[in-house]
């Protein structure tokens, strides 16, 4: 039988984790000179074992996705082993619960999101499902970044990175940046819901392509407090083709009772992007 989604997902990211590691890295000693040659990279499922305290057979069937050794208690070990952040933990951990999944479809907007929408005029609002699909964005947002077409896969973040031309000029020099940051918001959210339609058809739409297929295969992932804390520590520039230059502090935050979802508020972080913001405010 082919193995569940969110199994699959499992075997990949611990494969990814063990791969980017050397025994020194984690404090076993060298492997011999005619040993250093391994079949794979990185670390060996039994190092893996070893370091968590565990055998390799358990270890091997956890990697594999096992019903059986789907515990929650192996999962702090094994990060520790292979130095797992805390997001990539979580990541795991929802993997190994494999709950439900949440509601799909398109959830109400808050009516205080709902103003903010309608009547910011100097910041860019924007609310995206949990596939990075855009649902709804003010004036300036529509404007400042460029949004043409209402067609679903036209409104995704990832599709638009890959495929879309005027967005990669946009993010400038940190298109790579932030595009292994969206990806990595988009895996989060795939371990919630590893069968979603929508999720699959970004993929679909993306596979074959070389740049999406490198930075996808970094398995990756992101929380929303990591973007927090980068947006906090310098803005991001947007080289915008009418108002050049822009200099923009973000702050995003998750969309209650629809997770995944959120709001991304973008604010000037000089007074030419201040000008500029309300330009397109004014004649959005």
């Amino acid at each position: 039988m082919p193995k569940a989604p969110h199994r699959a997902l499992l075997t990949d990211f611990l494969k990814s984790r063990r791969a980017r590691l050397r025994p020194t890295d984690v404090g076993l000693p060298e492997p011999a000179p005619d040993v250093r040659h391994r079949r794979t990279p990185g670390l060996r499922r039994s190092e893996v074992a070893q370091l968590a305290d565990i055998s390799t057979e358990w270890y091997t069937l956890f990697e594999m996705g096992r019903d059986r050794a789907m515990t929650v208690r192996i999962i702090d070990p094994v990060a520790r082993a292979l130095r797992l952040n805390r997001v990539e933990r979580d990541y795991v951990y929802t993997l190994v619960r494999a709950e439900l999944p949440p509601p799909r479809g398109v959830r109400p907007i808050h009516p205080s999101l709902a103003f903010s929408l309608q009547n910011t005029r100097d910041a860019a609002v924007l609310v995206y499902d949990p596939w990075l699909t855009r649902v709804r964005a003010n004036a300036v947002a529509e404007k400042v970044f460029l949004h043409r077409s209402q067609e679903w896969l036209a409104r995704n973040v990832l599709w638009r990175t890959f495929k879309d031309q005027d967005l990669r000029t946009l993010m400038g020099s940190g298109w790579e940046e932030h595009t292994r940051r969206n990806l990595g918001v988009f895996r989060r959210a795939l371990a919630r819901d590893p069968e979603s339609p929508a999720a699959k058809l970004v993929l679909d739409a993306l596979r074959g392509v070389p740049e999406f297929e490198r930075l996808w295969a970094a398995h990756d992932v992101t929380s929303f407090d990591e973007l927090n804390q980068e947006n906090m520590v310098k803005p991001y520039a947007i080289t915008h083709p009418a108002y050049g230059l822009l200099s923009v502090h973000a702050v995003v935050w998750p969309v209650a009772g629809w997770p995944g979802a959120h709001t991304r508020y973008l604010t000037p972080a000089d007074d030419a992007t201040l000008e500029a913001f309300r330009d397109a405010g004014r004649s959005g």
